[in-house]
């Protein structure tokens, strides 16, 4: 009987190459290195927290200069933002979400 194989864990090392695209989130590939995947259920965040944080969103990238528009086109504006803005930006939102998705809204059924 053939016994499962172990793939060992490996990290992201900073020090090797990377290959980054994006299409609704940004995307890095890295030879070798071990992958997860995040999701969520429908009902882990309700629809009007889900606007609340939306137009949040939109009035923060317009005081950047930045034109929101749900097909991902504000994209390129954004990444064009000094890195500590982006940071901001990407701290402040996604501290948000998580701290939601932590309270444990929902069925919660995974």
């Amino acid at each position: 009987m053939n016994e499962p194989r172990q793939h060992p864990f490996v990290p992201f090392d900073p020090r090797k190459a990377i290959r980054v695209y994006r299409r609704n989130l940004p995307h890095w590939r890295q030879d070798g290195t071990t992958y997860f995947v995040t999701f969520r259920l429908g009902d882990s965040l309700p629809a009007e927290v889900l606007e609340r944080l939306q137009t949040q969103q939109q009035k923060w990238l317009q005081v950047h200069g930045i034109t929101w528009d749900s097909s991902g086109h504000w994209h390129p504006a954004f990444e064009a933002l000094p890195g500590e803005e982006r940071l901001q930006y990407q701290k402040r939102f996604n501290r948000a979400i998580q701290n939601y998705f932590d309270s444990g809204y929902g069925a919660c059924q995974l």
